[in-house]
């Protein structure tokens, strides 16, 4: 919803042919995706293949040198910023604020883009509902310089929250967190799908994709190797040859999908 009570509506994006090129090299080669509200789309793959670059093509703060990324049919790159800025949200993984501004500042700078708009009146129970959403209410008054990684963390998917944008592109949210933290950030935006939101997460927890995700891409690269449901895309096969490493993968394992490292005779496994 935005602070007024109705969610914008979720335009569709898509990524077409995106070559992405950096210091002078290919990071990501043929990108293509389509994208649409109500739907988590979770990006996996090893350290290095591209996830985070793909995302920051679909955030717009990367222009592809070739191809293109559209939102709604408009390229990304040629969107007024705050009209993007009022329909997407994005968290990096380089989410650290190194002034000591409390986290109820750090939170209330999502609400920029809404700054000069009739929904500027609900930006005080905007941050509240971010900061309650992901357990942080009770460090509000707290500067950021003074959490733990994981709470730094809660506090950045705070601020991302109560940008309150239809469409959400987070950079590893749970990286810093504990389980139960997980499974709160996880669930809340499993929520936001069930508004009508669209929600594309880079993990690196395979089981956590599996759990969650509606779609799953697995990046391996520079390039999506495949895109489908979880069952589809997550197989012993797929993820053995992408992470070089043997993995088993039960999808009807109780408790749900079991995806883990082979380790032959319990012993640790040489590289």
């Amino acid at each position: 919803m935005t602070s007024t009570g109705a969610w914008m509506a979720c335009p569709d994006m898509r990524a077409q042919s995106a070559v992405l090129v950096r210091g002078g090299a290919k990071v990501c080669d043929g990108v293509s995706l389509e994208l649409r509200g109500g739907e988590f789309v979770a990006l996996v793959g090893p350290n290095g293949a591209g996830k985070s670059s793909i995302l920051a093509m679909l955030a717009g703060d990367l222009a592809p040198a070739s191809g293109s990324v559209t939102m709604g049919g408009e390229r990304i790159v040629d969107m007024d910023a705050r009209v993007l800025a009022r329909l997407r949200a994005v968290m990096t993984q380089g989410t650290d604020v190194t002034f000591p501004f409390s986290v109820r500042d750090v939170v209330q700078m999502g609400r920029y883009p809404w700054s000069d708009t009739p929904d500027a009146a609900g930006d005080d129970a905007a941050v509240s509902r971010a900061m309650s959403f992901v357990d942080v209410a009770h460090l509000a008054d707290r500067t950021v310089t003074s959490l733990s990684g994981g709470e730094r963390a809660r506090v950045a998917l705070a601020r991302v929250l109560a940008q309150h944008t239809p469409i959400l592109l987070l950079d590893e949210p749970t990286a810093a967190l504990d389980i139960r933290h997980q499974e709160l950030v996880l669930g809340l935006l499993r929520q936001r799908v069930a508004d009508g939101c669209l929600v594309v997460v880079v993990l690196h927890d395979v089981q956590a994709a599996a759990a969650f995700a509606d779609r799953v891409v697995l990046v391996d690269g520079g390039t999506v190797r495949a895109a489908g449901s979880p069952r589809e895309v997550l197989t012993a096969e797929a993820l053995s040859a992408t992470y070089q490493f043997p993995v088993a993968v039960d999808h009807d394992a109780p408790g749900g999908a079991s995806i883990v490292p082979v380790r032959r005779g319990g012993a640790r496994p040489s590289l």
